[in-house]
């Protein structure tokens, strides 16, 4: 995956993000379930590309594929 790509993931994930924080749902116990869900799922995958682009500056290997 190249930089601008990551670079793209990134932006959509913090675009679903904010979206979610629109939300205007009544905050039934259920709804706060699901959301957390979706935060906690955002958080997860945009760590994740955060640090295999850390591993791969380090290693020297920012834009191979």
């Amino acid at each position: 995956m190249t930089t601008e790509e990551r670079n793209n993931v990134l932006t959509e994930l913090n675009a679903i993000r904010n979206a979610l924080q629109l939300i205007n749902a009544p905050m039934t116990e259920d709804n706060v379930v699901i959301m957390n869900g979706c935060f906690n799922s955002i958080k997860y995958v945009y760590n994740m590309i955060e640090n295999s682009t850390k591993g791969e500056t380090e290693n020297g290997n920012a834009d191979a594929e």
